[in-house]
């Protein structure tokens, strides 16, 4: 029992567009791949300005 060429061609757009709508949705939100890395970046970026919170930064 194999399923009609319609139904193959219907489940990969669904697939496709699901995969498409996930990664736009990610890159709106937040352009880096990992948001615990993108995190550490922005609070490592602008904190040495104070050198409170980053000694090695001074």
């Amino acid at each position: 029992m194999t399923p009609s060429l319609g139904d193959v061609v219907f489940v990969c757009e669904v697939v496709a567009a699901v995969v498409l709508l996930a990664m736009w949705g990610r890159r709106a939100r937040r352009p880096e791949t990992s948001p615990d890395r993108s995190g550490d970046l922005r609070r490592q970026g602008p904190k040495p300005r104070s050198g409170k919170e980053a000694p090695y930064g001074g």
